[in-house]
């Protein structure tokens, strides 16, 4: 048997000795790298994954109970444990077979403080018989995550097919950074807008109708979109043209999400403008021109 074999085989026997909590843990990292190529959305490589030998798992605080504890099934499974660290419980590696090779760890979320009322760190915690090391923010990687059904069509010895979930981490944080990105937009210029509400009585005590300031006020916005993407779209070229200089695979240029990145932020612009500007127009001009 060959290494990939040694590996597959590993891995097989780690995923059937989880069968029973598939569907509430999920791969973040090692194996869930050779795992994305199997989602359908997943963009088609031509070079092997990136090798290695460890499988992270997150799991909720509670597991739901089985007849056998994950760890009575993991050691059932030929895997040997390996305690790591000082703390109690103490963090474990799983180890499948001698002379190293495949390993697996279980993480799980730190929920309210750091530290227990002794004063003492909260470094791990036992989940369904197992030690799960404990880190913040780790439960934001379980959202939503993409579901791979492993099979013998695809290179692995299950059948029935199994269903693994691996964590989408660059679709999570890049949709983070576009709220965040939609967020600070719509405040911008929504103030900018409110500041405006004097000149806008002005304009309407002297005749102008809800149809020109609404419309001088989206001009505004879109020509702060228009500058934004001016700076930001070659800024985010060159961005991803030294982001590709440094990781793998990763492609410099990718129109379809630079122009979905573009067109939430301007609708996003406009949104933002449009809302104060028709609050605005609503005012009697008397008490707009007392605004401050």
């Amino acid at each position: 048997m060959n290494e990939r074999d040694r590996e597959l085989e590993a891995f097989s026997k780690f995923i059937g000795a989880l069968e029973p909590w598939l569907c509430e843990v999920v791969l973040i990292g090692g194996w869930a790298h050779r795992l994305y190529r199997r989602h359908p959305l997943a963009r088609r490589l031509a070079y092997l994954p990136l090798i290695t030998l460890d499988g992270d798992v997150a799991v909720p605080p509670k597991l739901k109970a089985r007849e056998l504890s994950v760890r009575k099934r993991l050691l059932d499974a030929g895997f040997v444990e390996e305690f790591v660290g000082e703390d109690w419980p103490p963090a474990t590696h799983y180890h499948y077979g001698k002379g190293g090779g495949f390993y697996a760890e279980f993480l799980s979320p730190l929920v309210g403080s750091e530290y227990d009322r002794r004063g003492k760190r909260k470094a791990t915690q036992e989940v369904g018989g197992i030690s799960s090391q404990l880190l913040r923010y780790i439960e934001i990687l379980m959202i939503s995550p993409w579901k791979v059904q492993l099979g013998r069509e695809n290179g692995y010895p299950f059948s029935p097919k199994r269903k693994v979930q691996i964590a989408r981490l660059t679709e999570l944080f890049g949709g983070l950074a576009l709220v965040l990105a939609c967020v600070g937009v719509y405040g911008v210029t929504a103030y900018s807008v409110e500041r405006r509400t004097n000149e806008i009585g002005i304009r309407m005590a002297l005749g102008a109708d809800r149809r020109n300031v609404l419309s001088l006020v989206l001009r505004a916005a879109l020509t702060q979109i228009g500058l934004g993407l001016v700076i930001g779209v070659p800024a985010a070229l060159a961005g991803s043209r030294v982001l590709a200089s440094q990781l793998w695979g990763v492609k410099s240029y990718d129109p379809m999400i630079i122009a979905i990145a573009a067109l939430v932020l301007a609708v996003c612009a406009i949104f933002a403008a449009s809302l104060p500007a028709r609050r605005a127009t609503r005012v009697d001009p008397m008490v707009a021109l007392r605004y401050e």
